[in-house]
């Protein structure tokens, strides 16, 4: 063929041109790429992987209470996690990873052909190394350059990690739902087991979840994670990691779900709050919920889940008295059906457990009440039903009984029930209802001011104020003991004779004088009392006139000293309590008494670890006690105060058969309740009442109220110490005098009391007859007949 000269000059042309323009778009993106390059971050080698990981609240057992984290992560080395796990992602997620360099053409083209075939997305193209790349150095953005860095940095983590090094980064790293990044903390969250303990059945589950972890999660949809793992295990054995036979047994076991477990809420709530918000304040947000601290507290489990349940028995007895707010709702009898199906496939009805539940029949002739709770029917017993009646504060309710079922429910209604027996043919059902009125718990060591338990109200979920630190009330006659305290410290003794007599105040300055006409609880004058009978039966009258004569100001002075804060009414009502004061600071004020005349705050957290595991704080005692008020009278305080447990208004609890010291308190119109007490070693208070001040309801005094939860409480506490006496200090000596004189007893008195006394203030002490901490017969019948 003739080639003429023009033409191939023409080709040479275009040769040249075509050449020249190549060569410009392989140098442009040569540049492009360089500088692209120049624009990604360094790659993450595994000693520098410091993800963001969760911080932990320990219990003293080491029992976990709480945890703070953005996200929920905990990084664990891969020769913790099994094989079988391992295998179970690489087989669902890069078949080729051990033999490509970071991406995966042909995983590309096969991933495409079977989300076309399948009509849907069933599976992704990006190989580990990629997802690796684009969760740890690369921002969440939908764009073409996204996906160019990805791959670069893909081949650039294979050329400087090992592939062991990028799995470890992987299965840490990667997000698994419900919150969970990493196969750790997904194995805890679905399994309820570290990662080391999954089988092949529950790794094939985990390793379905990476492509779409919300839609496949077998909470959410339990069809869609099946498939999923059938898909994993038939992975498994085309590459040859299974058998087909192992691949069938995992298929057919049944696997067993952890409902969504939020620790902050499961056990101390109130406590953790108090927590995380001191850690906040002190570290800031990202050293508490990204760089996994380990904060290591007082509080005991087992004391908090006898404050718990104590608290929730108490306030619904209580909310119970004050009688039935009706129905939660009612049901036609073509809804019925409905509701029972819907509530059998989400309940497992346990014994003890509360269930909503629908009313069947109710026959007011045989006084029966019949419920049904998905496939099950039971029982209410009307005499434990009674309760039901119409709320009204001002009676009280054991003269207001229920008389007929029917004043209170009728078929359809849905109500609370309380499984107290599966037994055949019908359960055995008591009804409940949610308490309205609150109430709180604040346990702790009075020698160490380790706080063992907190509860700061009836359901945190429903309202995170905590009553015990937050929470200021009215204190009633819990505030009586610091008066006595005082009043000791001016010159009193448990001896002295005070009139209780009927008083007047009037207001002068009003034009028209308002009388305040203070009274005892039983409405009734005493005549002469000695000052530790005042405290032990609540004596208001006495009280105030110790006030009077002692005056408001050293008083409020007093208190301060012993921890109070918060300010006082510095007028005559103080005697009464009428000043509003936190839980948390009348136990610190009352611990003064046990501890020998020091105050303690309480102390919640032991230790702080970061990550690298330094500590970042760490408890450590006071070398010194200061003490506020001397040992003499702080143990005078202490007997007198034992006297309200042996004798006076907390004698309900003297069955506990321990060493007891405590004070009761009722506020006017029965609006708070309060009881403080403590042994040799544990303090407890309990407040009881409504946020906002109203009648709690009629003759409900602390010992009515607040008393069945410390008792509760302690019941199950106490025991964990060492049975003791309080220890006397030097300078004190047991008198026996007689109790309505408070002179010293002699051979004719008919009442005689054994009294702690600061030595050389006993009555007649030239006389005096030294006696051990114990009651006589005598001083028992006294007490009695006083009530």
């Amino acid at each position: 063929m003739k080639v003429y000269p023009v033409k191939m000059a023409r080709l040479t042309r275009t040769m040249k041109v075509s050449f020249l323009a190549v060569a410009f778009i392989a140098l442009t993106f040569a540049v492009g790429l360089a500088i692209f390059s120049a624009s990604l971050p360094d790659i993450i080698k595994p000693q520098g992987y410091k993800p963001m990981v969760v911080s932990e609240v320990f219990a003293e057992g080491g029992e976990k209470i709480g945890e703070f984290y953005e996200l929920r992560r905990k990084p664990v080395a891969l020769n913790e996690i099994p094989k079988v796990v391992i295998e179970a992602f690489i087989a669902a997620e890069d078949a080729q990873f051990f033999s490509h360099k970071g991406i995966d053409i042909g995983g590309i083209v096969r991933a495409a052909i079977k989300n076309f075939r399948a009509g849907r997305f069933v599976q992704g193209g990006s190989t580990i190394t990629q997802q690796v790349a684009r969760s740890l150095l690369l921002k969440p953005e939908k764009k073409l350059s996204r996906k160019i860095k990805e791959v670069i940095l893909a081949m650039r983590l294979e050329k400087e990690l090992s592939k062991e090094e990028i799995l470890y980064l992987y299965l840490n790293e990667i997000y698994l739902g419900h919150g969970a990044y990493g196969v750790q903390s997904a194995s805890q969250n679905y399994f309820g087991k570290d990662v080391s303990g999954l089988n092949l059945a529950e790794a094939s589950m985990l390793a379905g979840l990476p492509q779409a972890p919300s839609r496949y999660s077998p909470l959410v949809d339990a069809n869609l994670a099946k498939e999923r793992q059938l898909y994993v295990l038939g992975r498994m054995v085309e590459d040859g990691y299974i058998s087909k036979k192992q691949a069938i047994t995992a298929r057919n076991e049944i696997l067993h779900f952890l409902k969504k477990h939020d620790f902050n809420l499961s056990y101390a709530p109130y406590f953790v709050e108090h927590i995380r918000k001191y850690l906040l304040d002190k570290y800031g947000y990202q050293k508490v919920f990204q760089e996994g601290l380990r904060i290591h507290t007082t509080l005991k489990l087992d004391f908090q889940k006898a404050a718990n349940a104590a608290v929730e028995k108490g306030l619904r007895d209580l909310d119970k008295r004050q009688g039935f707010r009706g129905p939660m709702g009612h049901l036609k009898e073509n809804e019925i059906k409905t509701f029972l199906a819907e509530q059998e496939k989400r309940e497992t009805f346990e014994e003890g457990g509360i269930y909503d539940a629908v009313i069947s029949k109710v026959d007011d002739e045989k006084k029966m009440v019949k419920a049904r709770l998905g496939a099950f029917e039971g029982e209410i017993p009307f005499k434990e039903m009674r309760w039901a009646r119409v709320p009204d504060p001002d009676k009280y309710y054991m003269h207001d009984l229920l008389r007929k079922p029917s004043d209170a429910l009728s078929a359809g209604d849905i109500v609370q029930v309380r499984i107290i027996e599966k037994k055949e043919p019908l359960l055995h059902l008591n009804m409940e209802q949610e308490p309205v009125v609150q109430g709180a718990l604040l346990s702790f060591d009075h020698h160490t001011g380790f706080v063992r338990s907190m509860v700061g109200g009836y359901d945190f979920a429903k309202s995170e104020f905590n009553r015990v630190i937050q929470g200021r009330r009215q204190v009633g006659s819990t505030f009586k003991p610091i008066i006595y305290g005082a009043a000791l410290e001016r010159g009193y003794t448990p001896a002295t004779l005070i009139v209780d007599s009927p008083i007047v105040y009037a207001d002068n300055e009003s034009e028209i004088a308002d009388k305040w006409k203070p009274k005892n609880y039983a409405e009734r004058f005493y005549g002469d009392t000695t000052l530790a009978a005042a405290l032990a039966y609540s004596r208001n009258i006495v009280t105030i006139k110790i006030a009077q004569d002692i005056k408001t100001d050293y008083i409020a002075a007093f208190a301060k000293r012993l921890g109070i804060q918060s300010p006082l009414i510095e007028d005559l009502s103080m005697a009464l309590g009428s000043s509003s004061i936190t839980l948390n600071e009348m136990c610190q004020a009352f611990a003064v008494f046990p501890r020998g005349g020091s105050r303690v705050e309480p102390v919640f957290i032991k230790k702080i670890v970061d990550r690298e595991g330094n500590i970042l704080e760490e408890y450590q005692p006071p070398p010194t006690r200061e003490n506020v008020i001397t040992p003499q009278l702080a143990y005078l305080m202490t007997h007198l105060m034992s006297n309200v447990v042996r004798y006076g208004t907390g004698r309900q609890v003297n069955d506990l058969n321990w060493p007891l010291a405590a004070k009761t308190g009722t506020t006017s119109d029965y609006a708070d309740a309060w009881f403080i007490g403590f042994s040799p070693d544990l303090l407890t208070g309990v407040w009881v009442g409504f946020d906002e001040r109203r009648k709690i309801g009629e003759f409900e005094t602390g010992s009515q109220a607040a008393i069945p939860i410390w008792k509760a409480y302690m019941s199950q506490s106490l025991n964990a110490y060492p049975k003791k006496n309080f220890p006397i200090p030097e300078g004190i000596i047991f008198v026996t005098i007689d109790g309505k004189t408070g002179k010293l007893a002699s051979d004719k008195t008919k009442y005689s009391v054994s009294q702690a006394f600061i030595e050389g203030t006993e009555p007649e002490a030239n006389q005096a007859q030294e006696k051990s901490y114990e009651q006589d017969q005598d001083e028992e019948q006294f007490f009695k007949e006083e009530m």
